[in-house]
């Protein structure tokens, strides 16, 4: 993909895209999903939304659930690599503007 390799030769950190893609094909065409509540702490107690995409009696037994806290860290990584993407396209219509 042209954008994740322009964000690589800048440096910036990519497997969030990667990781998003798989998740939203996986999530979207491929599986029926469940919601289901990941116990965080017991006293007090909390909890994370998980998505899991198959039937299992514990939530660790799905290797491709996705929860909020993983949510969480893709938006934090995207966010990360913002300035790479903001770069880019300003290069790229700088480039597009010169060939005319």
């Amino acid at each position: 993909m042209r954008v994740q390799e322009a964000l690589r030769s800048r440096g910036a950190q990519t497997g969030w895209a990667d990781e998003l893609r798989e998740k939203r094909h996986l999530l979207i065409h491929s599986r029926a999903i469940w919601l289901a509540l990941e116990v965080v702490d017991g006293d007090p107690f909390r909890f994370d939304p998980v998505l899991l995409t198959r039937t299992v009696d514990r939530i660790e037994d799905d290797p491709d659930r996705l929860s909020v806290q993983q949510c969480r860290d893709l938006w934090r990584d995207f966010q990360n690599s913002y300035g790479h993407i903001e770069a880019w396209l300003k290069e790229e219509i700088a480039a597009a503007d010169a060939r005319g």
